[in-house]
């Protein structure tokens, strides 16, 4: 049992955890390096409410879906997991990075699938791009990256 509560399992603080230790999961996330308080005031209208300060607490989600919207203490990304084909994804992480002017990184993983892939947008603009399938594809677009100069 830890005692310190804002230590992992693995004994490290979250807020010095870095990286990732495995891609042998299926998930995908949306990091936006804006306060949460931007990123929140973004997505507020196209959800039927918003609630702060739930951990620990019950929540049910609305019937338009809904997002989990956190930041962790010492980082500058804000994260916000969304149903993605719920009304307040629509607006995408594209526009997101439009409206908040600022950096949105849309990362996928699956290892049912084996593929790994994300896009980086800055003020709207798609700078970097990464799609990979494990052991190749005969489809051009499968295995590709790309970048804009900075």
């Amino acid at each position: 049992m830890m005692n310190d509560q804002s230590a992992t399992p693995w004994g490290t603080p979250w807020e010095s955890m870095r990286g990732s230790w495995t891609t042998d999961y299926n998930n995908s996330l949306t990091l936006i390096r804006a306060p949460i308080d931007h990123v929140v005031d973004a997505l507020a209208d196209r959800t039927e409410r918003w609630e702060r300060d739930v951990l620990g607490r019950d929540i049910v989600l609305g019937e338009q879906g809904g997002a989990f919207v956190f930041r962790l203490r010492g980082h500058t990304w804000t994260e916000a997991v969304v149903e993605q084909l719920k009304p307040i994804w629509s607006i995408g992480e594209q526009a997101l990075s439009r409206l908040l002017k600022t950096r949105v990184m849309c990362y996928s993983v699956s290892d049912t699938s084996g593929y790994i892939g994300y896009s980086l947008y800055e003020n709207g603009e798609l700078v970097e791009k990464l799609s990979a399938l494990e052991g190749g594809s005969d489809l051009p677009e499968a295995n590709t990256f790309s970048s804009q100069p900075s």
